[in-house]
């Protein structure tokens, strides 16, 4: 009777079931345990130009250590990328940990700070800011592109089904506009400063748990990275720009890329 039971189709079923949730379990609480500092800080150090004054020492590719003006070593327990630092060892040191983070279940979030010209965009997006799509190398496309690889792999493997959904807002003058919304009579011009494509201008709104979202925004899903370099490019060409001593296309304004993950068969 026993030997019956377990050859009921419903049963083999729902132990297929258990073991799966058995099975990702595992896996989150391996992520977890992956990512338990929540913060960690990495430092880039831009190549100098040919005339400029080197003010900023430090290991030629990647390095503990940084020294300014000639100053005493800071150490970092995370890491110092230098003069001769890759894009992939950006990557590596800063989005392979959030990965992990997101694949686990964790809000994720990597932000890039620094002067004007330090390289924030070159770092976040790649060469030209964003605007050539062959030079999109950066830390984002690059993590986009290994969740498209994890996701197909899983899916294919019957484990897991995701999707993948993103909202691109900027932020300009203390106010928060849609790079993704259709243009609309009588929103305000961006793009160079005094002209350019008209944005709606969304809110912030408080949840019940003390959380800050950004109400209307629109939400488009990205089917592939390729997908994701099109609508990169397409928003960045309406971010507000213009020209300074350091270079002539400036952004003015901070950009925030929010990536949704849902995953469809979680156990």
């Amino acid at each position: 009777m026993g030997e019956r039971v377990r050859n009921r189709p419903w049963q083999q079923g729902l132990d297929d079931e258990k073991e799966l949730g058995q099975k990702w379990e595992a896996r989150r609480e391996y992520y977890a345990e992956a990512v338990k500092c929540k913060l960690r800080c990495v430092v880039r150090v831009r190549p100098a130009e040919a005339r400029a004054k080197t003010c900023v020492s430090c290991e030629e590719r990647i390095g503990p250590w940084v020294s300014v003006n000639g100053g005493p070593n800071l150490e970092f327990t995370t890491a110092v990328l230098g003069p001769a630092s890759s894009q992939r060892d950006v990557y590596t040191e800063c989005a392979e940990p959030l990965l992990e983070a997101a694949l686990g279940g964790q809000d994720s979030c990597l932000f890039a700070y620094g002067q004007t010209g330090a390289g924030k965009t070159h770092s976040m997006l790649g060469a030209e800011g964003g605007h050539c799509a062959s030079k999109l190398d950066g830390v984002v496309p690059q993590l986009c592109a290994e969740l498209f690889r994890t996701f197909s792999s899983q899916t294919k493997k019957g484990e897991l089904e995701y999707q993948i959904q993103a909202t691109y807002v900027e932020i300009y003058k203390h106010r928060v506009y849609d790079l993704l919304a259709p243009e609309l009579p009588g929103t305000r011009p961006v793009g160079q400063l005094g002209g350019g494509h008209c944005l709606p201008e969304l809110t912030l709104k408080e949840t019940w748990d003390g959380e800050w979202l950004v109400a209307g925004a629109t939400c488009e899903r990205v089917y592939s990275s390729a997908g994701l370099t099109a609508l990169i490019e397409r928003a960045t060409s309406r971010r507000t720009t213009s020209s300074n001593s350091v270079h002539e296309h400036s952004s003015r304004s901070h950009a925030r890329l929010m990536h949704t993950l849902l995953g469809i068969g979680w156990g």
